[in-house]
């Protein structure tokens, strides 16, 4: 059974508010494999798993691209994500972000 049974699109910057100050830092935790593409902006993170944290947003998962230039993540396999207080995992809808 394959563990990549979720993935994730997020837009980064939509989950500030407009007039908020700068975004606060993404800090990764977990990596063992990191490419970056300096032509296209792309990140490609491995881990067991790896962790993307910006603010109250984390997300988890094996396997994970970052858009450096748009700010979206792509998560894949054994992805978590928790945000506001609110968690989802294996293709259910996160509810209840605050």
């Amino acid at each position: 059974m394959t563990t990549s049974l979720l993935i994730i699109v997020l837009t980064m910057t939509l989950l500030a508010p407009a007039h908020a100050a700068p975004a606060p830092p993404t800090n990764v935790t977990g990596a063992t494999y990191v490419e970056f593409d300096d032509s296209t902006g792309i990140w490609v993170l491995r881990g067991n798993p790896v962790a993307v944290t910006r603010g109250t947003m984390t997300v988890r998962a094996t396997s994970m691209t970052y858009d450096s230039r748009q700010q979206i993540v792509r998560a894949s396999g054994a992805v978590n994500l928790v945000a506001g207080g609110a968690t989802a995992r294996r293709g259910r809808r996160l509810r209840n972000v605050s």
